[in-house]
């Protein structure tokens, strides 16, 4: 794994940018609420130990909203904006908010809702590990099982799917779909959705299947101000998130998929072969000529899937490559705003 690009010689004068990005969808209600409800948290968050400032600005990114989203923005004096000029998903605006946030020179990126679902005053827990350096991005874990605005079934979904995401993604991440997260610019760089519905699990999938460490941190949460727009039912987002996942492991470890595969089938057409020369040596009055047939077509999907698996190497190393030129060009793109 890379090392963690340090975020600033120690004891330097110049202050680490931590641009909090909120993705916006029709929140001119919710949005004055969030932003206050962080600037009275970093008013009360300190510097860092070692005396280097922290510099917090706040970056909205509207997504087509068709209410006064954007007006609001406007007279709460964000920081930054980023406006899509029609609805594009999630996913698509969580892309623009940490690519303009890498533009602008961001060291540490946050991301929240526009809601104020996740408690602001948990901000400064949520970036320390990666000031620290001791992660490359950090998931905010909601109390899921004091959380009295969650169902049973909710919960017990909410820590399967969390659990089949860890086991995918070989990290230690305790609330998968928490969109209360922070990303060092290193690890920014590095995350590229392909989902256009969410990014939460695709991105935790792809940092650990690129070596970037993830760790959880505990946060507190504010009661709902509306009904999630994401998920609409439990079975549409169970439907969508186990897409995701298969998506993503189809684009990132293809070739691993399909060899395990044809090992199978190679595997199981070899026993019926050796199985139909015995009963051949053994005189048997059947001529189990299906049983060869089955062996036969098992052994040539198998090649066919070894095939598969090769160009998917292929393809994986070229994607591999290209994403690493993107990353170095996400990397230089924010020199300037430094």
């Amino acid at each position: 794994m890379q090392a963690l690009t340090p975020l600033a010689p120690a004891g330097a004068a110049v202050p680490l940018r931590v641009i909090i990005q909120i993705p916006c969808f029709n929140e001119e209600a919710q949005l004055p609420e969030a932003v206050s409800a962080i600037r009275a948290a970093l008013a009360q968050a300190p510097d860092l130990p070692d005396g280097r400032p922290l510099r917090w600005e706040i970056l909205v990114v509207d997504d087509g909203s068709s209410d006064r989203t954007l007006a609001v923005a406007a007279t709460l004096g964000v920081e930054h904006v980023v406006a899509h000029g029609v609805n594009r998903g999630l996913a698509t605006a969580f892309q623009t908010g940490v690519a303009e946030a890498l533009r602008l020179g961001a060291d540490v990126i946050v991301n929240t809702d526009a809601d104020n679902q996740y408690d602001a005053r948990d901000l400064l827990a949520l970036v320390r590990p990666i000031l620290e350096r001791q992660a490359d991005i950090v998931i905010g874990a909601r109390p899921i099982d004091s959380h009295q605005e969650f169902s049973v079934s909710k919960k017990l979904f909410q820590k399967i799917g969390s659990s089949v995401v860890r086991l995918v993604s070989q990290t230690p991440v305790l609330d998968a779909p928490s969109g209360f997260r922070a990303l060092s610019r290193h690890a920014a760089a590095r995350i590229n959705i392909y989902d256009d519905y969410t990014y939460t699990l695709e991105s935790i999938i792809q940092a650990g299947l690129n070596g970037l460490r993830v760790v959880s941190v505990p946060i507190r949460v504010n009661p709902s101000t509306r009904p999630s727009r994401l998920v609409r039912s439990s079975g549409d987002y169970i439907r969508r998130s186990t897409t995701a996942i298969l998506r993503t492991l189809l684009i990132y470890r293809a070739e691993k998929i399909t060899l395990f595969l044809a090992g199978v089938l190679l595997a199981s057409s070899s026993v019926l072969f050796l199985r139909w020369i015995y009963l051949w040596l053994e005189d048997s009055p059947r001529s189990h000529v299906p049983s060869l047939i089955f062996a036969a077509v098992m052994f040539l999907t198998a090649l066919q899937l070894l095939a598969i698996s090769y160009v998917s190497l292929l393809s994986g190393i070229n994607r591999r490559l290209s994403e690493q030129l993107l990353a170095l060009q996400r990397d230089r793109s924010g020199g300037a705003g430094r």
